[in-house]
């Protein structure tokens, strides 16, 4: 009799350790799924945000989150233009990443080792009303009452520092449907940006850095009727602009300061009047300027260097003057 009563004994405890063991596998085994599968799912709730809060919506191809590296990814985002506003997006992003130091999430500091965009295509139009198409971007919400705006603190944000900024072949195009004849400019953006400090990102309040940014192959085009031969077009191949120690204390009030400047055009040309030949009205091989200190609340600035190459120009006068 003791000895079954010993057997039933050690079968009962031989299954104190199973039981936590087999919950703790269960456990593990749907973190593991969670985490496996939380870039889909952070993706399929991006994509419900994009149709619920866009008048026409848009979609993300793929998110990659890498929480331990604090590294974000997105590839493939694109946002449809408002119905009335043409058939090309309004954006397209090919690459977008930011990386932001995991521990500074707990300070009273955010630092962002990386912001990185490459191949971004906008796309803004204002219609023959004189709307723009980001007006009607995003579907409008309803108006707060006055109860619930009373007593909200205003919103602030933590200070924020950013190593670095690349922004890499962004093109934006411009179309303007307003005027009588249709008013289309192209441009190409590359950004570099380093050392941002931003104190209130909301209110762009103690901002500083070292900024280079280079716009390429800029056209502004009037598009002409089909009688009227090629549309008239004005553009510039590049234009540079390198500031160093840019320090910005209230951007309404104008403190701004640098401690250099150095801005370059390149290859600038200007069409003739529609009837007036095909040769440019206006041309500049290059125009470059340099400064040293400038502060824009200064009553006087001095100019270290102006340099300008190959400007012409060929202005004509028909028979009837």
């Amino acid at each position: 009799m003791n000895i079954a009563q010993d057997k039933e004994q050690q079968k009962r405890n031989g299954w104190w350790w199973k039981v936590p063991l087999g919950l703790f596998v269960l456990v593990f085994v749907g973190l593991a799924i969670v985490i496996l599968s939380i870039d889909s799912i952070a993706r399929s709730q991006i994509n419900k945000a994009l149709q619920r809060h866009l008048t026409e919506g848009g979609s993300l191809g793929a998110i990659e989150l890498q929480f331990v590296e604090g590294r974000i990814g997105l590839k493939d985002l694109t946002v449809n233009s408002p119905k009335g506003f043409g058939k090309d997006p309004l954006l397209v992003l090919n690459q977008f990443e930011v990386v932001v130091d995991p521990g500074s999430l707990l300070d009273d500091e955010i630092v962002v080792e990386q912001l990185n965009l490459k191949d971004l295509s906008l796309t803004l139009v204002r219609d023959k009303q004189g709307h723009l198409s980001l007006q009607k971007l995003i579907v409008p919400r309803e108006t707060e009452t006055t109860d619930d705006t009373q007593g909200k603190k205003p919103v602030s944000m933590p200070a924020v520092r950013i190593d670095t900024i690349r922004f890499e072949t962004v093109a934006v195009h411009l179309i303007d449907q307003m005027r009588d004849k249709q008013v289309s400019a192209n441009l190409q953006l590359d950004l570099n940006i380093d050392d941002l400090y931003l104190k209130d990102l909301l209110k762009l309040e103690s901002m500083s850095g070292n900024t280079r940014i280079t716009l390429n192959n800029i056209k502004l085009t009037q598009l002409q009727g089909s009688d009227e031969g090629e549309p008239w077009q004005a553009g510039l191949k590049r234009l540079d602009i390198n500031a160093g120690g840019v320090a910005i204390d209230d951007i309404t009030q104008g403190d701004v300061s640098l401690d250099a400047l150095a801005l370059e055009i390149q290859e600038v040309a200007v069409d003739q009047p529609t009837g007036f030949g095909a040769d440019d009205f206006a041309s500049l091989e290059q125009f470059a300027i340099t400064t040293g200190k400038l502060d824009l609340k200064a009553t006087e600035h001095v100019i270290d260097e102006i340099r300008v190459k190959g400007p012409a120009a060929s202005i004509k006068v028909q028979k009837d003057s």
